[in-house]
């Protein structure tokens, strides 16, 4: 009997489902969650509708509470239009996030050098500081908050920070006065560039991934933001491959994600129950790790689970892997997970694949002409932000 059950990020919505496997979680926890996505997903199935207006704010609020790397995502013309009370707990997150040095790559094409074929580290980047222009524009913060930022990090040398800061100031500048304007230039001149890595030479997947970019067409989104079990029968129908005995097929990819139907990709690992490991997979071979590690979540959490077993099985195999990712205690370790499902669910796939495949003439307009902040990505236009809401509402965290 060959069954597939939907992706483990998609079941952690459905409480009632939720707790029939997995028993032991806090079930008091996991409503409030639900009832802030609620909140979310009312205001937009209702052409955000002012009814819903407040609601949308307090549950996206929550959310900053709890998880302030929110912030980078949250569609432009909400904060524009945001009340006081919002404003102030959004600052709050987004000074969090200032912490977070993220791979720059990973908000503009996904074009991220082979270790093998370059020679250093991809670069990094304070991507809060990207948001500065919008930040400064509508109130949130003033061209002398800005100062004290630029100061602060000029005291403790944070390069990353202030290469952060002047790559956001060509889109700063209609906002604040020339005095200020003067004051950055000055101040930023002397700052030593972060490296760049370099290519070596190009792979033949690099190459491959080169021209699979150049020849797309323009495609439709289905169901981007969830829920993913929509595509299913879709991905259902792709499969050429049967899972052997004792093993288990997890599938995911674009397909799944809802970044069309017809020329996406299908990414399969193998599961070997008897180990626990990875067996086979284009990304991953023979991949050993423990339960719980944040390297594997997205292939673990994000996937459709297809086996030789009726779904209870299913379900019960996977309860025993889930666990040791809800178990953990290890701050670190659990950020490390949520930053692997933000990558794979609103950067990898989303960002780089569907919007630009989905809308390749028309992205974030009003920044392609500011490239120091990587302008024309899809991480600056709001109806991609729009999607990355609702995905990390419903499906970047953990019960």
């Amino acid at each position: 009997m060959l069954s597939f059950i939907p992706p483990f990020t998609e079941l952690m919505t459905n409480l009632d489902e939720y707790r029939r496997y997995y028993p032991c979680s806090n079930i008091t926890e996991h409503s409030l969650r639900l009832d802030d996505i609620n909140r979310i997903e009312m205001y937009y199935d209702n052409d955000k509708a002012d009814h819903y207006r407040r609601m949308f704010y307090q549950g996206c609020m929550d959310i900053l509470e709890r998880q302030p790397r929110f912030a980078l995502y949250i569609p432009f013309e909400e904060l524009q239009n945001a009340p006081d009370v919002f404003r102030e707990e959004y600052l709050k997150a987004w000074r969090e996030c200032c912490h977070y040095l993220d791979v720059r790559e990973c908000f503009n094409l996904g074009d991220i050098y082979e270790q093998s074929a370059s020679t250093g580290e991809p670069e990094r980047v304070v991507k809060a500081y990207h948001l500065l222009p919008w930040l400064i524009r509508w109130g949130y913060l003033s061209e002398k908050d800005l100062a004290e930022l630029v100061k602060e990090h000029l005291m403790d040398q944070n390069r990353y920070a202030l290469n952060s800061i002047r790559d956001a100031i060509p889109a700063v500048s209609p906002y604040i006065s020339d005095k200020y304007r003067y004051r950055f230039k000055i101040w930023l001149s002397g700052v030593t560039p972060i490296e760049k890595p370099t290519l070596k030479y190009t792979t033949p997947r690099r190459q491959e991934w080169l021209e699979q970019s150049r020849k797309r067409k323009k495609i439709e989104l289905q169901h981007p933001a969830g829920p993913f079990s929509a595509n299913m029968q879709i991905v259902r129908n792709a499969i050429k491959s049967v899972p052997k005995d004792g093993e288990i097929l997890l599938i995911g990819g674009s397909t799944l994600k809802g970044y069309s139907t017809n020329v996406s990709d299908t990414d399969i690992y193998h599961l070997d129950i008897s180990t626990g490991n990875i067996a086979e997979s284009v990304e991953i071979a023979n991949f050993e790790a423990e339960l719980g590690d944040p390297v594997l979540a997205h292939v673990y959490l994000n996937t459709i689970w297809c086996g030789n077993y009726d779904k209870e099985q299913l379900h019960k195999i996977r309860s025993e892997i889930v666990q040791a990712y809800l178990d953990q205690e290890d701050w670190e370790t659990r950020r490390l997970t949520l930053e692997r499902l933000e990558t794979d669910l609103l950067q990898f796939r989303l960002m780089h694949k569907g919007m630009r495949y989905a809308y390749p003439d028309d992205l974030s307009k009003e920044t392609k002409s500011f490239p120091s902040i990587d302008g024309a990505s899809a991480f600056y236009d709001d109806r991609y932000r729009q999607i990355a809401t609702l995905l990390f509402a419903r499906y970047v965290w953990l019960p």
